[in-house]
Order: structure tokens, then C-alpha cells, then sequence
């Protein structure tokens, strides 16, 4: 046999354990498809458009109208509703119902007919800096139209010359604040959202390989007719490793909030419950990994398939509300993008329980939808040892 026969023959081999093995076949073939169709669609508009915004009215007249009408018209920006404190617009930036809010202060009218000055303020959440720079792009669009929209008012409603009317559009001015990220800081934007992610991959790759563990040493059998139950089983297993990835989050968000000074403005409790429930969620779906794999590689393999996407399509970086619906369902699914909103609120934003509420119960959700999945799986698995 000649040495082409004998590579043949590697091949040939090679081929056949990739085919007949699904993961490693989904991991070559499906893989690396599925995820090009992903980021392609997920970019698929190219820009990032119906960025929410909301209207802080307090002068009520033509102009403040005018110009509500005008951001409204802009195809990047949608106004999706109205705010009456400063408190309401704090919230609606925190739950990031909206990404930026035009606040337009009282008398505008009035102190532009009298040629006085009048500032009209636009309040940006600028924790994302790739929202940040898309909503200010689109806002200084606007910017420039109502300057010309004004001044046509000015000079054919108010029957001004046009000397005057120029003095009266240069005294409208428009002023940017950049709230919970003023310096732009990109390890303020990523380094939370980062660690979750970090945090996501090991804790699956380190469950996934329990139980995958006890049936290569071949102590599974002896388990399941040992009179140890199911529940005391996946109890101690849990609790185990709750506690080995609570004490990684400590110490990985400690060094994010203590040594590389990310801001920690909201509640700590209420963060430390927050990341309590993900790695519940997380250690429950990793062992739900490890009753599924046959062996380590295997548990390997699946638990990158889960984690590798997830980051792309959790809304952390590209907007949730830019995404194709099919995306923005699939981002729904992901206990991660509940958990990076949430600590993006409390831990950048200073939100409270009254905006982080909805996402604590979502990821309360799954923990009660994967742990007893988790435990029939388990004792499946069991009854057939």
C-alpha cells in the first residue's frame, strides 16, 4: 500500500467519524452556516434604525410641537412616547425604553418671539457608545432642519424681518448630555456585559462536564441504583457549583468595580441577587448539557454551540429593536440578555427595582422552567442505567 492509499484510508476514516458523530457534523458543516446567516441577518439593515426616543414637553406651544414633529421625522429616530419629570425620563433611560429623551423647556415660544435665548436639551444614554454615537449622529440631522424650520416660521408667522428673525433662530441652541457614560468609555461599556458572557461559558463548560464525568469513570450505574434520589442528586451537584461560580462572579465583578473602577452606582445587593439567578439558570441548562453529552468532548462541543451566539444577538452591543423579529425572539430565549440589560442597569445606570424587575422575573422564569427539566432529564437518564 502506497503512501496515497494509506491517506486515503486516514481520510476516509476521518470523514466517517465526523459524519456519524451529530455535533461534530452541526460544528463543520451547520455550524459555520447557521452563524454567517445569523450576524448577516442580525446587520442586515446596515444601520441602526427606530432608536426610541422620548419628548419632554413643558412648553407645549407650535414650536415645541414643530419640533417633536421633526425628530419624529427622521427615519433613525422614533419617538415612542412623552414624559412629564425628570424622574419619568431617568426611568424611561434605565429601562432603556427609550435611548434618548428631548427635553424642551418652558416659554421656548415666547423667549424666541422676544429674540431671548432658549436651549433645548437632548439627554442620550450614552452606557452603549454604539447606540450613543447613532442617536447623536441622527440628532444633529435633525438639528440642522429644525434650524431651517424655524427660521420659515419665524419670518412668515411672526411677520419678523429678517434681521430679527435671524437673531431669533441663532438664539434656539441644542445641548447634548451624555448621562451614565459621559467620558465614552468603552471598558464601561464592555466590561460588564463581558464578564457575564465569561461567566455564561465556563460555568457551562465546567457543569457539562458532571454528570459526562461519572459515565466515562463509569460510577453513573452505580448512582442510579444507589438510594440516593434524583432530587438529592441534582441538589448537591447544584449547590456545589452555585457556590464555585458565585465566588467566580465576586471575584471577576469585584476586579471590574474595585480594580478597574467601572462604576457601580446602583444597588449591590440587587446585583448580587441578579447574578444569584443567572448562574442558577446557567448551572441548571449545564447539567441539562452533560446528561445530553455522551463524553467531555461532546459536552464541549454543545455548550459552544449555546455560548457562541449568544453575545452577538443578547442586544448588549447591535439594538434589540434594530434586530429582524425572528433574531429579537431568539434574543428573548437567552438568559443572557436579560442578565447584561440588568446589570447594565443597575450596575452603570443606577437603576433600582422598580426598571429591573421584569428582567430578575424572566430570569426567575427560566431557573423554574430548567431545573425541573433538568431533574426529568436526570431521572430519564437514570431509569434506563
Amino acid at each position: 500500500m502506497n503512501t496515497l492509499q494509506r491517506l486515503a484510508g486516514v481520510m476516509k476514516k476521518e470523514f466517517l467519524h465526523i459524519t456519524r458523530d451529530n455535533i461534530l457534523f452541526m460544528i463543520a458543516f451547520v455550524a459555520p452556516l447557521a452563524l454567517t446567516l445569523l450576524c448577516g441577518f442580525l446587520y442586515i439593515q446596515q444601520k441602526v434604525t427606530n432608536l426610541p426616543v422620548v419628548i419632554f414637553d413643558q412648553d407645549q406651544s407650535e414650536m415645541s410641537r414643530m419640533i417633536t414633529r421633526a425628530f419624529g421625522d427622521s427615519e433613525r429616530l422614533k419617538i415612542v412616547g412623552a414624559v412629564d419629570t425628570y424622574a419619568q425620563l431617568e426611568q424611561a433611560l434605565q429601562s432603556e425604553r427609550a435611548i434618548m429623551g428631548v427635553v424642551i423647556p418652558p416659554h421656548l415660544q415666547s423667549d424666541l418671539k422676544n429674540v431671548r435665548g432658549a436651549e433645548v436639551g437632548l439627554v442620550i444614554n450614552s452606557s452603549n457608545i454604539l447606540t450613543m454615537n447613532t442617536v447623536a449622529s441622527a440628532a444633529s440631522s435633525v438639528v440642522a432642519t429644525i434650524g431651517a424650520g424655524v427660521t420659515m416660521k419665524v419670518i412668515q408667522g411672526l411677520g419678523m424681518s429678517p434681521p430679527k428673525a435671524y437673531q431669533a433662530v441663532t438664539a434656539l441652541s441644542f445641548r447634548t448630555r451624555n448621562w451614565y457614560n459621559p467620558t465614552l468609555s468603552y471598558l464601561v461599556f464592555m466590561l460588564a456585559g463581558l464578564i457575564g458572557t465569561v461567566l455564561q461559558q465556563v460555568t457551562f463548560l465546567g457543569v457539562a462536564l458532571s454528570f459526562v464525568k461519572e459515565k466515562e469513570q463509569g460510577t453513573w450505574r452505580q448512582l442510579s441504583l444507589s438510594k440516593l434520589r434524583v432530587g438529592e442528586l441534582i441538589g448537591g451537584k447544584l449547590l456545589v457549583y452555585f457556590m464555585i461560580y458565585a465566588l467566580d462572579a465576586l471575584i471577576m465583578y469585584g476586579l471590574c468595580f474595585g480594580y478597574f473602577q467601572v462604576p457601580l452606582r446602583g444597588d449591590p445587593w440587587l446585583l448580587l441577587l441578579t447574578v444569584a439567578l443567572f448562574i442558577v439558570v446557567l448551572v441548571a441548562v449545564g447539567m441539562a448539557i452533560s446528561v445530553l453529552a455522551q463524553n467531555m468532548p461532546q459536552a464541549i462541543e454543545i455548550s459552544m454551540l449555546i455560548a457562541v451566539p449568544s453575545f452577538l444577538i443578547s442586544g448588549y452591543t447591535w439594538p434589540y429593536l434594530s434586530m429582524p423579529p425572528v433574531i429579537q425572539v431568539l434574543s428573548r430565549l437567552l438568559p443572557l440578555s436579560h442578565f447584561v440589560e440588568a446589570v447594565r442597569a443597575i450596575a452603570i445606570m443606577g437603576a433600582g427595582w422598580n426598571v429591573v424587575w421584569p428582567k430578575l422575573a424572566i430570569l426567575a422564569v427560566f431557573a423554574l422552567i430548567s431545573l425541573p427539566l433538568t431533574y426529568w432529564m436526570v431521572r430519564r437518564t437514570m431509569t434506563r442505567a
